[in-house]
């Protein structure tokens, strides 16, 4: 069961807790939440890094998230798509969103809401990070 567990990445008293027991709410006060990247199909790495806003929350439909997006070139290999909508609501920095055949810049305070099974990525321009809230909503 502990195998399981790890496997999983939940602790052992999952398995022994009543539904009504678990956590419902995640409360994050400006504490640091290990990043991880995101691989596309071919498992090519992204050029963002997501840090989750809700870890440990199970059975939820939308995931938020604080993300940085590196600067780089922009590659196909970037593109992803996944059933689902995403917001994004760009922080800092200047954002290049490929979506199907188009192409936007975003600049802070700017926000766009799409349906992600399009294909789409995103490649930070310039020099330094962008940084963004994304809500990914899982159908």
């Amino acid at each position: 069961l502990l195998k399981i567990a790890k496997g999983l990445k939940v602790g052992i008293h999952f398995f022994f807790e009543e539904e009504g027991d678990r956590q419902k709410f995640v409360l994050l006060r400006g504490s640091t939440v290990p990043a991880s990247r995101r691989r596309s199909g071919n498992d090519a790495p992204q050029a963002y890094l997501y840090h989750s806003l809700a870890p440990g929350l199970r059975k939820k439909s939308m995931e938020p998230f604080l993300v940085e997006f590196t600067p780089g070139k922009w590659e196909d290999s970037l593109l992803y798509r996944h059933d689902g909508e995403e917001f994004i609501y760009l922080l800092q920095g200047e954002l290049e969103l490929h979506y199907g055949q188009e192409i936007m810049i975003l600049k802070p305070g700017d926000s766009i809401y799409y349906d992600s099974s399009e294909a789409h990525g995103y490649i930070s321009r310039g020099d330094d990070k962008a940084k963004a809230v994304a809500v990914l909503y899982s159908r």
